[in-house]
C-alpha cells in the first residue's frame, strides 16, 4: 500500500478516506507498505480502526514491524 508516511508501528498516513483500512478489515494475508525512506516517522496518532502493515519497503530499507507489540 502506498502512503505519505508510515510510522515504526506500521501505521499508514494517507489521504484520510479510509479505503485501505476498510479493505484490510477482512484481509488475513501479509500487508506490505511502500513509501520513501525520508518519509518514515517515529510515530503519529492513529485511531482504533486503523490497520498497520507487516513490512514497509522504502527506497533504502525494508522495515519489519513487530506484530507482537502492536495494540
Amino acid at each position: 500500500m502506498p502512503a505519505l508516511s508510515y510510522d515504526k508501528d506500521g501505521y499508514r498516513l494517507g489521504f484520510g478516506m479510509g479505503f485501505y483500512d476498510r479493505f484490510l478489515a477482512d484481509y488475513n494475508g501479509m500487508k506490505l507498505g511502500l513509501c520513501y525512506d525520508n518519509c518514515m516517522s517515529e510515530s503519529f496518532w492513529h485511531d482504533g480502526y486503523d490497520i498497520s502493515v507487516d513490512k514497509v519497503f522504502t527506497d533504502k530499507d525494508i522495515y519489519t514491524i513487530n506484530t507482537k507489540e502492536r495494540k
